[in-house]
Formats: structure tokens, C-alpha cells, sequence
């Protein structure tokens, strides 16, 4: 057998190998996720899905979320191939994992505490200061910082949100003091509250720490594309 037949042969192997690869690696999908869904066919459709092998697992826990979350507001999904309603939750979830990732990643990165408040009255312009310190416990410097600052009570209200952006070198490791400040109105509900929770350092009030962008020195950056107000 000449060379040139080896080499085609061993070609057409090759070829044969990957097409039979290929062939494997793409499940069947299940002709279910083509049909509409509503609840009240749930019982027809759960028996379907029993005695179909091809309906993935993974694809029966999604389902099984989104029967129990939408059964208050079943028009929002019922008519809607069970594809469709399979894929947006998917793309939801994927969305709020990105979410934890980001924040896991921006807290990873600096350490807040909150120092103190004061209330100050000058010329006829009253504002309310917050102090807290930033630690830098990334390898690399930050050059700029945004978060979201808020006061909350034990019951979960949130009485006052507070924007927060440094555009002020942070040292790797270290840890510097900032303050930020609001106007205070005596005419608005919220604040009055705080400040008397302020005052009689209640327990029953503390802060939260929601950084939402961090730029290192290199021009890299951690963000949020649309931050949320926790």
C-alpha cells in the first residue's frame, strides 16, 4: 500500500471519528419543549414528561421552579412554548448568578467600616455627615470607588441611601478615612427618625455597604451594568 493510500485513510478516520464525536455529544432534545404550556394540561403534561427519557433533568427542576412561581400570575407564561419559558429563566438565573459573582468580587476587594455621623448646621444649610474607613485588600491600587451607603432598621426599612463616589487613590493593603454628606431637611419624616435613632444609638438601627464599581490603577475595572439598590 502506497503512502498516499495511507494518508487518505488515516484522513477518512479521522473525519469518521469526529462525525461519530459529534454525533454523541448532541442530546436529542425532547419534541415537549415545543409544545405550549398551560396549567391547567398539568397533569397530561407532567404524565408526558414521565415517560419521556429525552426531557432533561435539569430542564424538569427549571420547569418545576417556574410552575410554583408563576401559579399567582399564570397568563404570564401560559401559551408560551415550554422552550421559551425554559430559556428566560435560564437567562434570569444566569443573570442573578453574574449578579452574586460581581458582588462577591467587589467585596473581595475592599474592606468598609463605618465610623460615626455628625449633623452639622451652618449658614442656614443643615447636612448630615457620614465617616467611615476603606481598606484596599486588593494586590493592586484603586484608583477610583462607587457604592451605596445605607442606614436600616432591624424591621428591614431602609430610611436613608446614601450615594458614595472616591475618586481618590486607595492604596493596596491600606486603609484610609472618608466622609461623605447629604442635605438634612427637619421636614422630612425619614430623617427626623434618623436622627433620633442616631442620637440614642439605637440597636435597632445599623448600615449596610454596597459597593457597585471599583478602577484599579491599571484601568481595570469591577462594575455593575445596572446596579440595584439593596
Amino acid at each position: 500500500m502506497s503512502i498516499e493510500s495511507i494518508k487518505k485513510i488515516n484522513i477518512f478516520i479521522g473525519l469518521f471519528s469526529l462525525f461519530l464525536f459529534a454525533s454523541c455529544s448532541q442530546k436529542e432534545e425532547s419534541m415537549l419543549l415545543k409544545e405550549k404550556f398551560d396549567y391547567s394540561n398539568l397533569p397530561d403534561l407532567v404524565e408526558k414528561i414521565k415517560n419521556d427519557t429525552k426531557f432533561q433533568k435539569e430542564n424538569i427542576d427549571l420547569l418545576s421552579g417556574i410552575i410554583i412561581k408563576y401559579a399567582q400570575t399564570p397568563d404570564s407564561i401560559n401559551g408560551k412554548t415550554i422552550s421559551d419559558i425554559i430559556d428566560r429563566e435560564k437567562e434570569l438565573l444566569r443573570k442573578n448568578s453574574m449578579t452574586s459573582l460581581i458582588s462577591s468580587a467587589l467585596n473581595s476587594a475592599i474592606n468598609y467600616r463605618y465610623l460615626n455621623w455628625e449633623f452639622k448646621d451652618t449658614n442656614n444649610a443643615k447636612f448630615t455627615v457620614v465617616n467611615y474607613a476603606i481598606q484596599n485588600r486588593s494586590k493592586q491600587d484603586i484608583k477610583a470607588l462607587e457604592g451605596i451607603f445605607s442606614f436600616v432598621t432591624n424591621a428591614n426599612q431602609t430610611i436613608r441611601t446614601v450615594p458614595i463616589k472616591i475618586n481618590q487613590e486607595i492604596k493596596s493593603g491600606l486603609t484610609y478615612s472618608f466622609s461623605t454628606s447629604y442635605p438634612s431637611r427637619d421636614d422630612d419624616p425619614l430623617e427626623k427618625t434618623l436622627r433620633e435613632l442616631l442620637q440614642s444609638k439605637s440597636p435597632n438601627l445599623y448600615t449596610m455597604w454596597q459597593p457597585t464599581s471599583i478602577e484599579f490603577a491599571d484601568g481595570k475595572k469591577i462594575f455593575y451594568d445596572n446596579p440595584v439598590v439593596k
